[in-house]
């Protein structure tokens, strides 16, 4: 206990420093110090943070009372200070020797060390890297602190260089250093840029060696001139900006994968603008106070200007060097693209084609290089010989797509761009565009053109590598068919669905590219129906070549062409049925004993035997796609049964034939479908002769026994459809037994709805 007796006993003098404290206060403040001098060593973390809190309180109790005390030097208040920051620092120390491998608890060091003192905030980083190397916050934390509180880059610039040897595959590393740097050069405004305009550095010398050497040379060297030549050698490497290239070179080699573009495109945001440094000005004017040579309002705006001008220079070389030894990555490539659209809209006060073939250029001169065997790039030579002609087809393949998507992208922009100067116009009912808008109109065609063009050649180049798959073929097509490239549109089809037989949309769009032809085809008859039987062979073939789920779209298609074809049909016999108008007139005088034939069998007659054909080849259609689908095939049924209510909406017996021709499957059909088939039951009943036609009554009666059979355990639906028909229709007694039926047969869940649906019914 006594060396616990004699910590505590030496805290007691700078209690009584100043008579800050009154005896009661010390006497407690002492008797808490010695209760963690008493048990420090079996304390855990958080007892360390309750009692580093106390000190805290304590610190920021006896300041306050220090500067509310006029007669208290300074010396005393600094002496205070002194030992306050010394106590709570040691138990920091203690903390961190039991608790090293918690970052939270460093985390804290920093904060007070950052706050009250440098060497111990030097102490505590040096001691926290040791102990946890790849800790890559901590690195940034010291380096930051060097620059900012030290006000000393160079240490900085080495901590960054060990943190980068230790940890190079850490791109917030990368990013630290590339702004740190940026941020020096801002404020190292006393350059004068004219006299070593002609020093340019040696883009491929190694910055670790030179920055290591220039370091060792300043420590061991006192000489004038010898500091003088290292300003000046500094002066060339913060003019040419050579430290930022070199941290970019650096990072693009180390890093790979998506984190590569994420260091370039934020290396690229972290270059300032001018207006960035003009909002940053008042910063900069604080930095030349501190200068022998003052700058007024013109010379700052001068020396901002060089300031943006070397920065503009820096971006220009990180997109050279990327364009130089990264031509084979789509990634960048596309980055490069945008950033060429980017300049020449910027500098361009008219908007024209060039703008985009500046970006069109850049996939096309990377394809060039990837394709050809030798080139003028030597790096690029080497770099190249190394790939196999696989690798630069795979390469090829890739940009290539990023082409197709970056020409998509401009298209629909200047889609929007359309759709919005014709809204502007149609709002504001102006009769005449302005002539910005009406050029842009007028530009809108050029540049699709040539947008189009770029992308046809793109699909071409992809074709002749065999790197292409169904939805660039349907992008293909759709594409030709908006610029009535009809005939090279079937050509390209061909060829994609002999490569893809089992994709459904490209056997759906070859049928639909002969009924297009079909519609243009105009009053040729031949040519029509040549296009009309190759639909329906695409669609045929198709539904043999697709798998069973995605027959029933090929099959709805097909119907829907024959659909079309039958109201062809049925109008061009209308219209030779009104030429004959004049002729049955005349007969229906000398044919009066023939007035009492059926009305059924004079609509029958009324139609061309086309038409009937077209008619029973549509159900035959309709039927075996059903039959054949066996799933997936509810909007083939729903399809037959609303074409079948519309086209015999007065033929009461046709209709009851294709329900019959339901009722006779063997196929399950879901609930939505037989709530269909009922509806249209009801209807019948409704709109019969009879009021009450038993047979009709029977029929349906047994539908809803074959509904009940399928889903009448787990579905509520069935049960409440069934029983309302038969309140309308049937007897009491036998409402009631299908009420009993229903209670039995559902589950639990599905009886609580159905019970629910019946009460709210009444």
């Amino acid at each position: 206990m006594a060396y616990i007796e004699r910590e505590v006993e030496y805290s007691v003098p700078e209690l009584k420093l100043g008579n800050l404290l009154q005896n009661s206060e010390i006497r407690q403040i002492v008797k808490q110090r010695t209760f963690y001098a008493d048990r420090k060593f079996i304390y855990t973390k958080h007892d360390f943070l309750r009692y580093i809190q106390f000190e805290n309180k304590l610190f920021r109790l006896v300041m306050l009372r220090a500067q509310t005390k006029p007669n208290l030097e300074v010396d005393v208040i600094k002496t205070i200070r002194r030992k306050f920051i010394g106590r709570i620092n040691a138990i920091y120390n203690v903390a961190l020797d039991r608790f090293g491998n918690d970052k939270q608890l460093w985390l804290l060091s920093f904060d007070f060390a950052k706050r009250y003192s440098e060497r111990i905030s030097r102490s505590k980083f040096l001691k926290a890297l040791q102990l946890h190397p790849n800790w890559i916050n901590a690195w940034i934390e010291a380096a930051e602190y060097e620059y900012k509180w030290n006000k000393n880059p160079m240490n900085a610039r080495l901590l960054y260089q060990r943190a980068i040897a230790m940890n190079p595959k850490s791109p917030s590393l990368y990013l630290s250093f590339f702004k740190l740097e940026l941020n020096v050069i801002k404020e190292h405004l006393n350059w004068n840029l004219n006299d070593i305009e002609h020093k340019v550095m040696d883009k491929d010398f190694n910055w670790k060696k030179e920055l290591d050497a220039f370091n060792q040379d300043k420590s061991e060297s006192d000489d004038q001139d010898a500091s003088k030549k290292q300003d000046e050698w500094l002066d060339v490497i913060y003019s040419q900006m050579e430290v930022p290239k070199l941290i970019f070179r650096f990072a693009l080699q180390n890093i790979d994968g998506d984190l590569k573009y994420v260091v370039i495109k934020k290396c690229l945001l972290l270059i300032p603008s001018k207006q960035q440094l003009k909002s940053e000005q008042h910063e900069l004017v604080k930095v030349l106070s501190s200068k022998e040579k003052k700058l007024d309002a013109d010379e700052l705006e001068a020396k901002i200007n060089q300031i943006v001008q070397r920065f503009s220079e820096l971006s220009k070389y990180m997109f050279e060097y990327l364009e130089k030894h990264y031509y084979n990555d789509a990634v960048i490539i596309q980055m490069l693209a945008r950033k060429n659209l980017h300049i020449y809209s910027k500098h361009n006060t008219v908007f024209n084609r060039s703008v985009e073939m500046a970006g069109c250029q850049v996939f096309e001169r990377a394809v060039l290089l990837l394709s050809i065997a030798d080139h003028e790039h030597k790096a690029q030579k080497r770099e190249k010989e190394k790939l196999s002609k696989q690798e630069r087809e795979k390469f090829i393949v890739e940009i290539l797509n990023g082409y197709v998507k970056y020409i998509r992208d401009r298209m629909n922009y200047f889609v929007k761009l359309k759709k919005r100067i014709v809204k502007k116009r149609d709002d504001e009912e102006e009769e005449e565009l302005n002539k910005h808008d009406l050029y842009l109109l007028q530009l809108y065609d050029e540049v699709m053109n040539y947008l189009v063009l770029r992308l046809l050649e793109s699909f071409r180049k992809l074709v002749k590598l065999s790197a292409t798959n169904a939805s660039m073929f349907q992008d293909w097509i759709l594409l030709l068919t908006q610029i009535n490239r009809l005939d090279e549109a079937l050509n390209v089809i061909k060829t994609a669905v002999k490569q893809y037989p089992e994709n459904v949309n490209l056997w759906k769009l070859y049928s639909n590219l002969h009924c297009r032809r079909l519609v243009m085809a105009g009053d040729d008859k031949e040519e029509m129906n040549n296009h009309y039987r190759k639909a329906l062979a695409a669609c045929i073939k198709g539904i043999h070549s697709v798998s069973k789920k995605d027959a029933a779209i090929l099959w709805l298609n097909m119907i829907d062409i024959m659909i079309g074809q039958l109201v062809y049909l049925s109008t061009a016999s209308d219209n030779d049925g009104s030429k004959n108008d004049e002729k049955a007139e005349a007969e229906e005088e000398d044919d009066d004993m023939d007035s009492d034939i059926d009305m059924e069998e004079a609509e029958k007659n009324g139609k061309s035997p086309m038409v009937r054909k077209q008619v029973e080849a549509i159900h035959g259609a309709f039927r075996k796609g059903i039959s054949e689908c066996l799933s997936n095939n509810d909007g083939l049924k729903e399809t037959y049964l609303q074409w079948m209510v519309m086209y015999h909406a007065d033929d009461k017996a046709k209709q009851l034939e294709v329900l019959e021709w339901f009722e006779t499957q063997t196929m399950r059909c879901s609930p939505h479908i037989y709530k269909v088939i009922f509806d249209i039951y009801d209807a019948i009943l409704l709109f019969g002769k009879k009021k009450k036609d038993t047979n009709t009554l029977r029929k349906v009666s047994k539908f809803y026994e074959k509904g009940v059979g399928e889903h009448g355990k787990n579905n509520a639906d069935v049960w409440v459809w069934y029983v309302e028909w038969s309140r309308k229709h049937r007897k009491v007694s036998v409402t009631s037994s299908l009420h009993q039926r229903a209670m039995k047969t559902l589950n639990s869940d599905g009886l609580q709805m159905f019970l629910q649906r019946i009460n709210s019914k009444g």
